[in-house]
Protein backbone atom coordinates (compact mmCIF):
# COMPACT_ATOMS: atom_id res chain seq x y z
CA UNK A 1 0.00 0.00 0.00
CA UNK A 2 1.52 3.19 -0.96
CA UNK A 3 0.92 6.30 0.98
CA UNK A 4 0.31 9.60 -1.58
CA UNK A 5 2.58 11.75 0.37
CA UNK A 6 5.58 9.84 -0.82
CA UNK A 7 4.68 10.45 -4.66
CA UNK A 8 4.71 14.14 -4.08
CA UNK A 9 7.34 15.77 -5.59
CA UNK A 10 9.63 18.72 -4.06
CA UNK A 11 8.09 20.95 -6.59
CA UNK A 12 4.39 20.58 -5.30
CA UNK A 13 5.68 21.14 -1.76
CA UNK A 14 7.57 24.63 -2.22
CA UNK A 15 4.28 25.04 -4.65
CA UNK A 16 1.52 24.50 -1.77
CA UNK A 17 4.01 26.11 0.77
CA UNK A 18 3.79 29.61 -1.04
CA UNK A 19 0.36 29.32 -1.68
CA UNK A 20 -0.70 28.94 2.49
CA UNK A 21 1.98 31.31 3.27
CA UNK A 22 0.47 33.86 1.47
CA UNK A 23 -3.51 32.97 2.96
CA UNK A 24 -2.10 33.06 6.12
CA UNK A 25 -0.62 36.26 5.26
CA UNK A 26 -3.54 37.95 3.88
CA UNK A 27 -5.92 36.61 6.69
CA UNK A 28 -3.25 37.88 8.87
CA UNK A 29 -3.02 41.52 7.78
CA UNK A 30 -6.79 41.90 7.27
CA UNK A 31 -7.23 40.59 10.72
CA UNK A 32 -4.95 43.29 12.21
CA UNK A 33 -6.72 45.93 9.90
CA UNK A 34 -10.10 45.04 11.40
CA UNK A 35 -9.14 44.85 14.84
CA UNK A 36 -6.29 47.38 15.06
CA UNK A 37 -3.88 45.34 16.17
CA UNK A 38 -0.44 46.54 15.61
CA UNK A 39 0.98 43.37 16.49
CA UNK A 40 -1.05 40.81 14.26
CA UNK A 41 -0.91 43.27 11.34
CA UNK A 42 3.12 43.35 11.72
CA UNK A 43 2.86 39.61 12.03
CA UNK A 44 1.13 39.94 8.95
CA UNK A 45 4.10 41.85 7.15
CA UNK A 46 6.87 38.82 8.95
CA UNK A 47 4.31 36.30 7.23
CA UNK A 48 4.82 38.45 3.35
CA UNK A 49 8.58 38.07 3.84
CA UNK A 50 8.09 34.38 4.60
CA UNK A 51 5.76 33.58 1.74
CA UNK A 52 8.84 35.83 -0.57
CA UNK A 53 10.73 33.02 0.91
CA UNK A 54 8.84 30.56 0.28
CA UNK A 55 8.35 31.70 -3.74
CA UNK A 56 11.83 32.08 -4.38
CA UNK A 57 12.25 28.65 -2.64
CA UNK A 58 9.63 27.15 -5.17
CA UNK A 59 11.18 28.80 -8.42
CA UNK A 60 14.61 28.16 -7.39
CA UNK A 61 13.87 24.53 -7.06
CA UNK A 62 12.06 24.42 -10.69
CA UNK A 63 15.54 25.95 -12.05
CA UNK A 64 17.78 23.70 -10.20
CA UNK A 65 15.61 20.51 -11.72
CA UNK A 66 16.70 21.05 -14.94
CA UNK A 67 18.51 18.93 -17.16
CA UNK A 68 21.96 20.49 -18.69
CA UNK A 69 21.23 22.08 -22.09
CA UNK A 70 23.48 23.79 -24.55
CA UNK A 71 23.31 27.00 -22.11
CA UNK A 72 23.98 25.84 -19.05
CA UNK A 73 26.23 22.63 -19.60
CA UNK A 74 26.67 21.72 -15.97
CA UNK A 75 23.25 21.87 -15.15
CA UNK A 76 21.50 24.81 -13.11
CA UNK A 77 22.87 23.89 -10.03
CA UNK A 78 24.39 27.45 -8.90
CA UNK A 79 20.90 28.97 -9.05
CA UNK A 80 20.21 27.46 -5.28
CA UNK A 81 23.26 29.61 -4.21
CA UNK A 82 21.20 33.01 -5.83
CA UNK A 83 18.00 32.03 -3.99
CA UNK A 84 20.03 31.53 -0.67
CA UNK A 85 21.48 34.90 -0.95
CA UNK A 86 18.15 36.59 -2.29
CA UNK A 87 16.75 35.46 1.14
CA UNK A 88 19.87 36.84 3.02
CA UNK A 89 19.19 39.87 1.81
CA UNK A 90 15.53 39.93 3.08
CA UNK A 91 16.56 38.99 6.31
CA UNK A 92 18.77 41.76 6.37
CA UNK A 93 16.30 44.17 5.50
CA UNK A 94 13.98 42.78 8.20
CA UNK A 95 16.69 42.71 10.85
CA UNK A 96 17.43 46.55 9.49
CA UNK A 97 14.18 47.62 9.99
CA UNK A 98 13.86 46.22 13.07
CA UNK A 99 16.75 47.73 14.41
CA UNK A 100 15.33 51.25 13.06
CA UNK A 101 11.80 51.14 14.65
CA UNK A 102 13.42 50.10 18.12
CA UNK A 103 15.01 53.39 18.22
Amino acid sequence: MSNSINNIDGESVAKISSIYTIIIAIVKILTGIFTLSIAVLTDGLHSIIDGEGAVIAQYSYHFYKKNPDYEHPFGNGKIDGMASFIEMVLIYIGIEYKSKSTK
